[in-house]
């Protein structure tokens, strides 16, 4: 019935309001973007496509973009991208666990180009 898939619609939605994905990436221009100041080679982390930081390091844009939704999220699962060193993986994994004890993390081999981390916090 059409209610009975409208129910289950909503509930879909409602758990995929619960995932979020997280960007990380060297900027390859100066900007400024919802007031976040980029210069060229800077780390940069988008959270759900918005650009929420600038930093030194990818790996702490990654737990600057980590940060605010860590208390909602129970797994965080990081795919690593064609410029990453798979080797990096237990590294950035302790680095959210010493952070943020409570959350499992999981990191993957993604192969993905432009994004050394690309992460989705549930």
């Amino acid at each position: 019935s059409a209610s009975r898939m409208g129910a289950t619609r909503e509930q879909m939605e409602a758990q995929l309001a619960g995932l979020h994905a997280i960007e990380v990436a060297h900027a390859v221009s100066d900007s400024s973007v919802d007031g976040i100041k980029v210069v060229t080679g800077d780390a940069i982390a988008l959270v759900d496509g918005r650009i929420v930081t600038s930093a030194n390091s990818l790996e702490e844009a990654l737990l600057a973009a980590l940060g605010p939704l860590a208390a909602e999220a129970s797994l965080v699962t990081i795919y690593l991208g064609a410029g990453a060193d798979f080797a990096s993986g237990p590294a950035v994994q302790r680095l959210i666990t010493d952070t943020h004890s409570h959350l499992e993390v999981e990191v993957l081999p993604g192969g993905q180009p432009h994004y050394p981390y690309l992460a989705s916090v549930e």
